[in-house]
């Protein structure tokens, strides 16, 4: 793989260690994973061993939940509950609003206001992306309980912090700021080669608040609870600034088209809303993902992923625009670049680059999502196989909703699944253009039907659906 080969058994040896990983360092109970997770050999570790909150946090979960370790989600949602009352005393200090925010670094003791300087600290949602976690937990266990007790109380008051974090702009439009891009900057205008980072209404603050606004109305519905505010939420998101498209079709990652300081930016904060959001998707707002392509086609071209969880975020994207040997090449170049020999992920290209653990979550995540996808009630099979993936087959894999799917295919098309329901509701099978759902059996009846390019079953709480493909 070092040299640009294939090795189709290095890949689930690779998806299986990034389990392991995890299953070390994040059980219940103990600190959720940092930079290094629980192999930091130094007192005076790579940027302190800390929790980074723009990204890398966060990526070092994306695996838990597809891949059946949801348990070991807890230790961020501890994180959260340890940085709430500090997170309560600065959004009230910093930004005279309720609720509570962290900005883009935490640590064991809870700490939410910015350090390290403007260029990337001055960024107070990352709070509000972490929670958002808790939402997915929901989607894939369906714990009302822990809807109830510990998701809705953040999601609750991280909507009340944006309410107030948000400000009119001149057009009318809600937007977040001073903020930035993390960590990017722009050129500002009037000058060649002037770096500037602080802004109002980047695209990924607008994402971030947008998909947290319609994760709490969903919460309060669910519960049947604060009505009233869940009325202010509403009437907020339609004024939230939309995503505009600038001047090279790309997806503008400021309010205004500026043109970047650093085209290939190891980060690619502006495509939250299409991952690992889903407010952008192939189907439902294709203009805005194609932009959204262009923008990846030009951090690529520019030199982006000199890191490995920078990589596997490109990944990610690419399984997202169903580009499956997009993705595989950025798989090939994930660990040309940036895998030690023991398969630790290196952040960085030089020989003593440290090592850091997000990308040993990350690329895995993006292979779960080439290989499944969920979103509202629809399981897309295989979304993303690439052209070197003919035959091979997946167990256990979650998706929203509470199912638990197992899948073989062959000649790069699905031959036979088992769909398990944890909880009742509609399931919709999507599969590739020249495959088609042939039977569903549950308790060796058939059942379901096919509407338009999906097959629609309504799904019964502990049943198993055996699934044939032609």
């Amino acid at each position: 793989m070092k040299e640009g080969e294939d090795d189709v058994h290095l890949l689930p040896t690779f998806f299986q260690f990034g389990r392991y990983l995890l299953i070390s360092s994040s059980r219940p109970g103990t600190m959720a994973a940092n930079l290094q997770g629980i192999w930091n050999d130094a007192l005076d570790p790579p940027w302190g061993s800390k929790f980074t909150i723009n990204i890398n946090t966060q990526m070092n979960y994306w695996i838990a939940e597809v891949s059946g370790l949801g348990d070991l989600h807890f230790p961020v949602f501890d994180l959260l509950d340890a940085a709430h009352a500090a997170g309560v005393v600065t959004a009230k200090k910093y930004y005279n609003a309720r609720g509570f925010c962290i900005h883009h670094n935490t640590d064991l003791w809870g700490d939410a206001v910015p350090i390290d300087g403007i260029g990337g600290g001055f960024w107070p949602l990352g709070g509000a992306w972490l929670t958002t976690h808790l939402w997915e937990h929901w989607l894939h266990s369906g714990d009302r309980t822990f809807l109830e007790q510990r998701a809705y109380p953040h999601l609750k008051q991280t909507a009340e912090f944006l309410l107030g974090y948000l400000q009119t702009d001149k057009d009318g439009h809600l937007v977040g700021g001073p903020s930035c891009s993390p960590e990017n900057g722009y050129i500002l205008p009037g000058t060649t080669q002037t770096k500037a980072n602080l802004c109002m209404g980047p695209t990924m603050d607008q994402a971030i608040a947008r998909g947290l606004f319609r994760q709490f109305v969903a919460a309060s519905n669910e519960l049947n609870r604060d009505a009233d505010l869940r009325a202010e939420v509403e009437a907020a998101a339609k004024k939230l600034l939309p995503y505009k498209i600038g001047k090279h079709g790309q997806l503008q990652e400021w309010a205004e088209d500026y043109d970047e300081f650093e085209p290939g930016h190891r980060h690619i904060s502006h495509l939250w809303g299409f991952h690992p959001d889903d407010q952008i998707t192939l189907r439902q707002t294709p203009d805005l993902a194609a932009a959204v392509r262009v923008s990846l086609q030009r951090r690529l071209d520019a030199g982006s992923g000199s890191t490995g969880w920078s990589r596997s975020w490109i990944i990610n994207q690419c399984a997202r625009l169903e580009d499956g040997n997009l993705a595989y090449d950025n798989i090939k170049w994930f660990f040309r670049q940036s895998v030690r020999p023991n398969m630790f992920d290196v952040c960085g290209l030089k020989d003593n680059s440290p090592y850091q653990i997000d990308g040993n979550f990350g690329m895995p995540a993006g292979m779960t999502e080439m290989l499944l996808q969920s979103h509202g009630d629809v399981v897309r099979l295989l979304p993303a196989l690439p052209g070197v993936w003919q035959d091979g087959s997946f167990q256990g894999f979650r998706a929203r909703g509470g199912y638990t799917v197992n899948l073989t295919w062959k000649s790069g098309k699905p031959v036979s699944a088992v769909v398990l329901a944890s909880r009742a509701g509609k399931l919709r099978l999507a599969v590739p253009h020249g495959s088609r759902v042939e039977t569903v059996q549950l308790r060796g009846k058939s059942t379901g039907k096919a509407e338009g390019e999906e097959y629609v079953i309504e799904a019964e709480a502990g049943a198993r659906y055996s699934v044939r493909f032609v």
